[in-house]
Formats: structure tokens, sequence, C-alpha cells
């Protein structure tokens, strides 16, 4: 009897490979056909066939969402119907009219620009191809709006950057591997005597004094090997274009990832030695310094161009909420400046990482939670008049000591790093991300409430709300 029913299952299990097989290699059958029709309807791409007259006969449901317009809407119009820019029109009609004449100079995909429903300029790009054995055309939408508003974000940041350079009211400097100064800014050729063009180029050690010289190069070269085995801030000299000292105080400092130097020399040559004075000159080293850390934290923002100034936003919230708790003026800057610092340990999280359109794997989770330990040790050696690396490294730890690198539960957090903690949860939530769409702002105010005196800070919690729902809060 055992030996009957293995036969007959033997039989069955051909029969069926035989069905699979025949349904397999139907591309015209019911079932295949319906394949088809559920990949088109669940492809995350925007697709549009059209005629050979651009006339719309079909759309999926990804494109409806992206454009904003119905299928009724749709169904029927010529593509012109929509907000096509002058110059992509013409782009259109250039390399469609090359499909009758001169197949091979049309493009397979090009970019384009396009107004959706609510006025929107969005760009795409256009991938397109012919159906085999009819004259009808498919397009594919690649939106890559975020990419461009990106890169112009990073233009206007190299721009804003430029500025504060050229005019931080110290004269800098920019130092290759190699001692060659690349850089300049205005004050630094008022305090040296020389055009810029006379600097660049140059090396550094001939604006030094022989007395000062051995010991510069060997912080320049130490830097480079071991960077927490130099100072950061020395007493130093140089020499101007008439041959003159310049007494003063250095300040130099890697930018993260690269072999340049940010060397910033405050002069004190004609400078009274009260007290008074010489602390305006350390509050003016101070801001120096932190100028010079914010522009550093602009390579993060380069390499993940998703969370382009989320410290900024973060560093105005956390502000707001420090003063809304009647925080002495002194203490709201340290937070301020904490606050625009707090990510910088993501500089050695790898982009592909950081910029991963979906959820992350528990080992790159891992990887991304070190930064915190690593913005600290950035940090940690730059003078403050703040406890600045102890807020970055505890931002992310939480009231109920579920939080990390170290698990601080309660007071046993700074006070600075649980205001950051709330700024940060309520600008990332209501922020685009590449693994998810903004979840608004409402959200982001209904997990600190839900989460009040359990991850956050109560009084945080409660001046934060305040802020947004009865002072109006918005971020610039």
């Amino acid at each position: 009897m055992e030996l009957l029913m293995g036969i007959q299952h033997s039989r069955l299990r051909e029969k069926n490979k035989e069905r699979a097989h025949e349904k397999a290699y139907s591309p015209e059958s019911p079932e295949c056909i319906n394949i088809y029709q559920e990949v088109f309807n669940n492809i995350k791409m925007p697709i549009i066939v059209t005629d050979k007259n651009l006339t719309i006969i079909m759309v999926n449901p990804h494109f409806e969402r992206f454009s904003g317009f119905s299928q009724i809407e749709l169904l029927g119009k010529s593509i012109w119907t929509f907000g096509i820019s002058e110059e992509s029109r013409k782009k259109i009609e250039e390399n469609y009219s090359y499909r009758n004449t001169e197949p091979q100079k049309s493009p397979a995909k090009y970019e384009i620009t396009i107004r959706d429903k609510e006025g929107k300029l969005r760009n795409w790009v256009l991938h397109n191809s012919i159906l085999p054995g009819s004259e009808d055309i498919v397009v594919a939408l690649q939106d890559i709006t975020q990419q461009r508003d990106a890169e112009s974000r990073f233009t206007a940041s190299e721009n804003y950057y430029q500025t504060i350079f050229e005019n931080t009211g110290a004269a800098t400097l920019l130092l290759e591997e190699d001692m060659t100064i690349s850089q300049v800014n205005k004050e630094c050729e008022k305090v040296l005597g020389y055009k810029k063009e006379k600097l660049i180029g140059k090396k550094w050690t001939k604006i030094v004094p022989e007395s000062f010289a051995e010991k510069m190069k060997t912080y320049h070269n130490m830097r480079r090997k071991d960077p927490l085995s130099v100072p950061l801030k020395y007493k130093t000299k140089l020499i101007n274009k008439e041959g003159k000292l310049r007494n003063g105080q250095m300040a130099v400092d890697l930018i993260p990832g690269t072999k340049t130097s940010v060397a910033t020399f405050i002069d004190l040559t004609e400078q009274s030695r009260t007290v008074q004075e010489m602390e305006n000159y350390l509050k003016k080293m101070q801001r120096v310094l932190l100028q010079a850390a914010n522009s550093l934290g602009t390579a993060l923002e380069i390499r993940d161009p998703y969370t382009a100034g989320h410290q900024r936003k973060v560093a105005e919230l956390s502000a707001a909420i420090a003063k809304e708790m009647g925080l002495p003026g002194h203490q709201c800057e340290g937070i301020a400046a904490a606050a625009s610092l707090h990510d910088i340990g993501k500089i050695t999280v790898p982009s592909e990482i950081l910029s991963r359109p979906g959820e992350l794997s528990e080992l790159e989770m891992a990887i991304v939670r070190t930064h915190c330990q690593t913005g600290y040790e950035i940090i940690k050696d730059i003078e403050f008049a703040w406890p600045v690396a102890e807020i970055i490294l505890q931002h992310h730890e939480r009231m109920d000591g579920t939080g990390y690198p170290n698990g601080m539960a309660g007071k046993e957090i700074l006070l600075e790093a649980r205001i950051i903690a709330v700024a940060d949860v309520v600008e990332a939530m209501s922020s685009h991300r590449p693994y998810r769409p903004t979840l608004g702002i409402k959200k982001a105010l209904e997990e600190i409430f839900n989460n009040k005196g359990v991850l956050y800070d109560p009084d945080v919690v409660d001046a934060c709300l305040r802020l947004f729902k009865e002072k109006n809060f918005k971020f610039k």
C-alpha cells in the first residue's frame, strides 16, 4: 500500500511540474497578464504609457501619488496639459522627433522639470521606450527633486561658510599636509600685510620666525599622526610683510576626514594686557573656534544631504527651549553650540548607511550609534566655555536608562543633553528621511508628550509643547 501511495504521489508531482512549466511559458495566459498588471500597479516608480501623439493611455497608482492627479484626470490628456517647463518641452519634442528620423540620437533617458498639481516644481529623469509591436511609449519617471535641492543647498552652504571664513574677525589660513598655504581670509591679509596671491601656494614657514618654526613643524606633522598628542591652541609669533613680529595665539585643528588644517591667529600685538580685554579676546577666540567647528560640520551635510540643516534646526529649537525654561543666556549659548555639533560623529559613518532609503540592519544601526562617542572624541580637546563634548556624548541617553552609549538615567544626564534629546526627536520626526516621509510636527509632539517622564525630561517636554502650541514656534 505504501509503495502504491508513493507512486501516486510521484505522478502527482510530475503533473504539477508540467502544469507549472506550461504556466511559466504562457505569457498570453490570463494568469500571466494578471501578474504583469500587478507588477505595473505595484512597482515603486511612477509609470505612464502614451500613444505616438503623446496622449496618456495608462498610468500606474505610483504616478498618481507623485503627480497629485487621479487616473480620471490623466487618461486621454496630452502630456502638455501638465506644468512642463518650456525648456523641458523643447527637449521632449526634440528627442521624440529623433525617433522618426535618427533613432540612434534619441536618448533612453534624460532630465526634465514638471510642476505637480500643487504647483511645486519637481525634477525628473525620464526613462522611455517603445512597446514592441506598437507605437505606444512607456515612460518611467525617477524623482530626483531632493537630489537637486540638496545640490542647491550645498552651493548655498558653501557660499555661507565662505562668507564666515572671510569675516570671522581673526586671521585664518588653510594649511595642507605639505605645509602649503591653500587659502587665507581678508583679516589674514590685513595682519600680515600680504595680498592672498602672495601667500597661497607658499610654505607657511615663510611667515613663522625660526625660533617658533621647529615647534610648529612638529605640531603640524604630529597632528596628522596623532591629533590628540598636540595642543589645539598655543602662543606663537608671525612675521608680517615688513619683517615685524606679530604676537598672538594660534588655534589649529584638522578638518575631519582630511589632512587640511584650519589655523586661526588672534593678533595680540597692539592690545592691552588688562584682565577685561584679555577676557574679551578669549571670548573672541571661543566664537572663532565655534565658527570653525561649525564649518567642519559642513562636511557631514555634504555626505548626508537628506539631513542637511538638521543640526542647525536642532540648535534653533534647543536654544528656544532653554530660553523658555528660563536658563541663563550663557547656558543657552552653550546648548546652541553643542546642538549645532551634536551629530558631528556621523562624519565617520559610511555615507551609504546615512543615505540608505530603507530600514538599517542591526549591525548598521550599531555603527550609527557610535556617533555619540565619536563626536565626543572629536570635540573633547576643544576648550569651549561649556561642556560641549559631554553634551554630545549624552544626547541619546534617556530618562529611564534605555538610551546609549552609557545607559545613563534621570539627573545623571546633563540638562543640556536632555534638552537636545527632545529637540533632536522633534526635528527628526517632522523632517523627511531617506527611509520614510515626514511624520509631521503633530506626531513629533505626540511622541514627546506620550513619553514625558519616561524617555524625556518632563520640564523640557512642557517647555517644548508651550513653544509650539502657545507661542507658534516654527523652524526658520
